[in-house]
């Protein structure tokens, strides 16, 4: 169950505004599977409000790795 504002299959973006988006891509689709390409937006739209932001920079592990820490130790010398 999905906790966002869009209804499922619903989009808020207009229509002709997805037409639009379409020509601006260059997406030269056959007239019967527009109304289809209209419909996949609303979910598009569901997965893309589902994206958590907000959040600080290091609550991305990938900020804050530091791979060097799994390098090997050299052994210390006793001598």
């Amino acid at each position: 169950m999905s906790h966002t504002a869009v209804p499922e299959g619903a989009s808020p973006t207009s229509a002709e505004h997805i037409r639009v988006l379409l020509k601006n891509a260059r997406f030269c689709l056959p007239d019967a599977y527009v109304p289809e390409v209209i419909v996949a937006y609303g979910y598009v739209e569901r997965l893309a409000a589902r994206i958590h932001g907000g959040y600080p920079r290091g609550a991305e592990p990938a900020h804050v790795f530091d791979p060097r820490a799994f390098l090997p130790v050299p052994e210390a010398c006793h001598g």
